[in-house]
């Protein structure tokens, strides 16, 4: 088969899905083709078709190459330029690389003269990346406008930008703006029910934010009005009803709502429109909130606890753990029910720098009666950082009764063990003497765990992968939080999936661990 410049040029803009079928003979023939090219743009085209070729295997490395050579062709074409710089970026992404992507994205949009359809292809990706950096937002409100605007969009990609730029806004705190959108995409009777019918439900939820908690309700109540709501979604919905009036102060109507939810058969199921929280459910929600302003009485001492973190908080539930702890006590010892507010590879920084509206961890704190509020530290931060936000939230904490914690967060695993650790770990013993609170410290229960010459399988019964704790390393981690809330051993106590004498040895050394690092432990 002969390959011209057409060919290649069809092939280019094709989905690489499409485009190779046999990717090793395509090469072998675009690489003929490219000893026979004369013009730049063709030389340019054969190079771009063979790093297609490469990208379809999964051969980014390779893939990058060739694209580079394109791009240092002299007479490469701005729409040529724009694709090679595209499929780079693309293959960055596959790779999950998205600072390198977003480069070459940014510089794909860059180039002039280049086609609507690709510039709309362009920016669609780099809006998708864009949506994990809240750092970023305003930078991908641009983008999805731009996207919003192309003559070319399809219905498909319309709607996507759309709900992209409902996320963008809400977390730039424009709400009334992001409400609008949803109100579009609530109407568009071409979108799935359950897609329309979750936002409706974020409708109201918008609105709670905006402290609108009457139309609040209305909107609440057109949601419940539309045909196939689940159980999950009706005990979503009151709660928020419940939530609207808790809100707003008004706990004498709050008390009922919120008990409704406690009897609903959806309650414990996590509904769809959730906020990306994995372990939201309306009766624990509930719960928490009947519990923090003492709507319904106890007959134990319940310490009212706010997590605030990252996945190291997140996975494994950290909350849950210490929660179902606590709960196993001699009776003499307090509860603890747990609030959380966890965003994914977000440190303490950036949750002090999103400010301090209803949904920001300083909203969180300022809001509710907590007794105490754990945060974490983070190993990637600067000690400087950790200082300064850490003082800041502490001092925050302090400023609303309550008892700051501090969370010694995992380190890398390829960390020098136990060099790395140890070094870490007394950087974070310096940094709660410093800010004066006690120290969960989880790494040094792991050392407490591996002893000096851990081999790879006992680092594998810790971590799950590089950084995150495996159930037996999340296990000491929620001992060690749970010691540092209360002052007491977590030995003896509940130990949910672990048996009895695996438990006994994770517990011991998260109880060494807190007391070598908090020698004189306050309750």
């Amino acid at each position: 088969m002969k390959i011209t410049l057409s060919l290649l040029t069809t092939l280019l803009l094709a989905p690489l899905a499409t485009l190779h079928a046999d990717p090793a003979e395509d090469r072998k023939q675009l690489t003929r083709a490219l000893e026979k090219a004369l013009t730049g743009p063709e030389k340019a085209a054969a190079h771009i078709g063979i790093g297609g070729a490469f990208a379809s295997e999964k051969n980014f490395t390779s893939a990058r190459a060739e694209f580079e050579k394109a791009l240092a062709i002299e007479g490469i074409t701005p729409e040529q330029s724009a694709q090679a710089l595209r499929m780079i970026g693309s293959g960055y992404i596959e790779e999950k690389k998205d600072q390198p992507a977003i480069a070459a994205l940014e510089k794909a949009l860059s180039q002039k003269g280049i086609s609507n359809h690709t510039r709309l292809e362009i920016s669609m990706l780099l809006g998708q990346t864009l949506l994990k950096y809240p750092l970023v937002y305003s930078r991908a409100r641009e983008v999805f406008a731009d996207i919003l605007k192309s003559p070319e969009i399809t219905p498909e990609q319309k709607i996507a930008a759309e709900t992209g730029q409902v996320k963008v806004l809400m977390g730039l705190k424009e709400y009334a703006e992001a409400r609008g959108l949803r109100e579009s995409l609530a109407a568009n009777e071409a979108l799935t029910h359950s897609f329309r019918l979750s936002t409706r439900v974020s409708i109201g939820k918008t609105l709670m934010l905006e402290r609108n908690f009457e139309a609040a309700r209305v909107a609440f109540a057109r949601a419940l009005a539309m045909p196939e709501v689940t159980d999950a979604i009706k005990a979503d919905i009151q709660l928020q009803i419940g939530l609207s009036y808790y809100d707003a102060q008004d706990y004498e109507r709050a008390k009922p709502e919120l008990m409704k939810v406690l009897e609903m058969p959806g309650a414990g199921v996590r509904p769809p429109d959730d906020g990306g929280r994995i372990f939201y459910l309306p009766s624990r929600e509930a719960m928490l909130r009947l519990r923090l302003r003492n709507l319904i009485s106890d007959d134990n001492k319940v310490l009212k606890v706010l997590f605030i973190g990252s996945s190291h908080t997140l996975r494994e539930d950290i909350p849950g753990l210490v929660t179902k702890i606590a709960e196993s006590a001699p009776a003499d010892k307090p509860r603890i029910i747990a609030g959380d507010f966890v965003r994914m590879g977000t440190g303490i920084n950036t949750f002090w720098d999103a400010g301090d509206s209803p949904d920001t961890a300083r909203g969180v704190i300022n809001a509710e009666p907590w007794d105490a509020v754990v945060f974490e530290t983070f190993y990637t931060m600067k000690s400087d950082d950790l200082l300064k936000y850490g003082t800041l939230f502490a001092d925050l904490i302090r400023s609303r009764k309550a008892r700051p914690v501090l969370y010694e967060s995992p380190i890398a695993q390829a960390s020098v063990y136990p060099d790395a650790y140890q070094k870490f770990h007394d950087n974070n013993v310096a940094l709660a003497g410093a800010l004066k609170v006690p120290l969960a410290p989880s790494v040094h229960a792991w050392m407490q765990f591996l002893g000096q010459h851990p081999t790879a399988e006992q680092f594998g019964t810790v971590y799950a992968d590089w950084i995150h704790a495996a159930p037996k390393g999340a296990y000491m981690t929620a001992c060690s939080i749970y010691s540092a809330l209360t002052g007491f051993s977590p030995v003896g106590l509940a130990h949910p999936n672990l048996s009895d004498a695996d438990a006994a040895v994770l517990q011991q050394a998260a109880w060494k661990a807190f007391q070598e690092s908090n020698p004189n432990p306050t309750q």
